[in-house]
């Protein structure tokens, strides 16, 4: 059954193509390059909050939804 789940990606980057939001080694917020280390959001009112608190800090996101057959 397919799950859909969110990404913030940079508001400059293009759909599929990366700088997303992810976290580094010490568990902080970080730009990632690709998808596959991206924060995954499981709705969109956690994505949206997200992207508020940090958005400035990263120059602004864009929401990116997918869907995945787990």
């Amino acid at each position: 059954m397919p799950t859909t789940y969110y990404l913030l990606r940079s508001k400059d980057a293009a759909v599929g193509d990366g700088s997303y939001l992810g976290t580094d080694a010490e568990g902080s917020a970080a730009m990632v390059t690709t998808s596959l280390e991206a924060r995954r959001f499981v709705t969109l009112d956690a994505a949206e909050h997200t992207a508020a608190e940090v958005g400035e800090q990263f120059a602004g996101f864009e929401i990116e939804v997918r869907n995945s057959d787990d």
